[in-house]
């Protein structure tokens, strides 16, 4: 018997990839997209948690990525969708519900219509307390990045920018009100290859971490146990941000990281 699912978050490549990898594997029921946090909305944000100056260098660093780095990145995009037989097609309009916030949705009838095992998560506003106490069942989450120590945005090139190489990589998880909090069902590493950059890391470790992801869920959903990780005590735990042009300069001429 296929586990139900309802998969919940935004339109994207990360979305999709996963929808057309399970969709055979489990009854995805529906899948609920929400819009992005509009751009305004996070630089605000930003400004208050970081400043002025930070939130500049990121902007610089946005333009700098959109026009040097993405254009020059494709045929390693494709390498890897190839590698692991993955698809970005869209989702058949049929089963999407599209809602401005997520939190806006009808949940009580979703769920007392679909009867999900668990909802799967990717890519959505962080989901309040009085959304997630509605949830009898498990809300899982891949994160691209190590969890506890890499929190946040662009786990995989922080742990290189720290020569923390063996904690590049994906964490499957719970989902609770935090930031990349949640209880971890799995750590998924990962290994760049020489022509990776800051565009195709974080599509590397989804990529990986999406062809273990039936298994983990599963033994998770059917014992309820989690894996066996060592987590106890990190080196550190660490909510990162998108770089500034001036980190990423840094880093790319001292360490190499592109």
């Amino acid at each position: 018997m296929k586990n139900k699912v309802l998969f919940v978050g935004v339109d994207c490549n990360t979305s999709r990839m996963m929808f057309h990898a399970l969709k055979d594997h489990w009854q995805i029921q529906q899948v609920i997209f929400e819009q992005p946090v509009s751009t305004s909305a996070k630089i605000k944000f930003r400004l208050k948690k970081l400043g002025l100056v930070s939130v500049i260098g990121q902007l610089l660093f946005k333009v700098f990525s959109d026009v040097l780095i993405v254009p020059f990145s494709q045929k390693r995009r494709h390498q890897i969708l190839a590698d692991h037989k993955l698809s970005v097609q869209a989702i058949p309009s049929s089963i999407k519900i599209e809602l401005n916030d997520v939190h806006e949705a009808d949940w009580k009838n979703l769920l007392a219509l679909h009867r999900p095992d668990f909802i799967l998560i990717n890519g959505t506003r962080i989901l309040k307390k009085s959304l997630l106490d509605q949830f009898t069942m498990p809300v899982i989450n891949i994160h691209a990045g190590i969890t506890p120590m890499y929190r946040g945005v662009h786990g995989g090139y922080r742990a290189l920018m720290n020569n923390d190489a063996l904690n590049f990589g994906a964490t499957i998880h719970l989902v609770d009100p935090g930031v990349d909090t949640g209880q971890i069902l799995q750590h998924v590493p990962a290994k760049p290859a020489a022509e990776d950059n800051f565009y195709t890391y974080p599509l590397l470790q989804f990529a990986e971490a999406i062809n273990v992801l039936p298994v983990v869920v599963d033994r998770y959903i059917a014992t309820g146990k989690l894996s066996e990780i060592s987590v106890e005590k990190p080196a550190f735990s660490k909510l990162w941000f998108y770089p500034t042009i001036f980190e990423y300069i840094y880093y790319r001429i001292t360490k190499g990281i592109k």
